[in-house]
């Protein structure tokens, strides 16, 4: 009776912390544990790569930086993508390689030049913002 206790409490200790480690991901762009929300940075380049998926669509993006140096940084849309698909938002319509955008946003914690979106400036000058309702 001992080792069945003891593999249901490590069993339900293993979703604990798998449902911990999940919400500690998932947080708002701009949350204390997961971004630098101080380190406002604003791009400006063009998409050489997207990942349309869950859970939070990403691109890249080619910058060339004041010293003239080229880097690759990667973008990261706090939306999932039924939240996304529920205000009529798809892949082809938001992003395309080969787009010139402008984006501002937040240093993340997890990588060197990345970046979770708080506001994005599509080719042709209309805006999504993080958090706004209407496309």
């Amino acid at each position: 009776m001992g080792a069945l206790i003891r593999f249901i409490v490590s069993i339900a200790c293993g979703i604990g912390f798998a449902t911990i480690s999940a919400l500690a991901h998932h947080g708002p762009v701009g949350h204390p544990d997961l971004y630098f929300a101080e380190n406002l940075v604003e791009l400006e380049g063009e998409i050489i790569d997207v990942f349309w998926r869950n859970p939070h669509p990403r691109m890249l993006i080619g910058v060339t930086g004041a010293d003239g140096a080229d880097r690759i940084w990667e973008l990261e849309l706090n939306a999932s993508l039924i939240g996304l698909r529920s205000r009529g938002i798809e892949a082809e319509d938001f992003v395309q390689v080969g787009d010139h955008v402008r984006v501002a946003g937040v240093v993340a914690m997890f990588g060197e030049n990345a970046l979770g979106i708080l506001h994005y400036m599509h080719p042709d000058g209309s805006e999504y913002i993080n958090g706004a309702r209407e496309p």
